[in-house]
């Protein structure tokens, strides 16, 4: 406003005093709104709840922000975001370390299903926020110094992101080598069985459990991209439908 209403002419050299004691005001309330805005950006990412809203706010101040004190501020910030995600990474690995033996498992899941729906769901909800991180280039990091404090804090989430996945990938492929082992030995002694089998007085149909939760196995790890499944187990996991008509035919009878 010291400049928009200021009434004398500028450019006459009698009104220059009156001229620079209106730029040194303006220069002054221009300070105090940094501070205040440094002040806001502060407030603001101290009161996010993870890393992933910290960053979102932050590219979100990209195409606002001009003055050199604020940049040098979201510098700063940016490197705290990628601080956070490195914690938050730590945190997932410490949560798979500890639950690895004895994961939450829906009901509507076997153990082999579940253990290995529990571990995809904490890679993608690990990997969903930092995969932001490296789609596109930072425009603020100009200066040489923080530019290399940068991309050393962003190796370090890189290294530590690829570490926990590691853990995560031989988790699933060990529980699944365990699964087919477990299938191979015993898949052909199932399909050995008799049709029927008596109880009492009474037939029963003498579909074994445990082919019915192979079946069942099969088809999630398929849908998974678990490609190394036996042949002859993705055979009767397609005629599932065909093989529960029979039983209901057999049981009717």
């Amino acid at each position: 406003s010291y400049i928009e209403n200021y009434q004398y002419n500028i450019f006459n050299s009698e009104t220059d005093k009156s001229c620079t004691e209106a730029f040194q005001l303006f220069d002054q309330d221009m300070a105090a709104l940094e501070q205040d805005t440094k002040k806001l950006i502060d407030d603001t990412f101290d009161d996010l709840k993870n890393a992933e809203s910290a960053f979102d706010l932050y590219t979100n101040f990209d195409n606002l922000i001009d003055q050199a004190e604020i940049k040098s501020a979201m510098k700063a910030k940016y490197i705290n975001i990628l601080k956070r995600f490195i914690h938050e990474v730590e945190n997932y690995e410490q949560i798979f370390k500890a639950n690895k033996d004895n994961p939450p498992i829906s009901k509507a899941k076997s153990e082999t299903a579940g253990k290995i729906a529990w571990a995809r769901q904490l890679y993608v909800k690990m990997k969903r926020p930092i995969s932001k991180i490296f789609q596109g280039k930072d425009k603020f990091f100009q200066n040489t110094e923080t530019k290399d404090e940068k991309l050393i804090t962003e190796k370090e989430l890189a290294d530590i992101f690829l570490r926990v996945a590691r853990q995560l990938r031989e988790y699933e492929l060990k529980i699944f080598e365990d699964w087919k082992k477990n299938c191979l030995d015993h898949f052909m002694g199932y399909l050995r069985l008799f049709v029927l089998k008596k109880n009492g007085k009474n037939y029963e149909v003498n579909f074994e459990n445990k082919l019915k939760l192979m079946i069942r196995d099969t088809k999630f790890l398929d849908l998974y991209g678990f490609s190394d499944i036996p042949p002859n187990i993705i055979n009767i996991a397609h005629q599932e439908t065909q093989l529960a008509k029979y039983c209901n035919i057999l049981n009717l009878m």
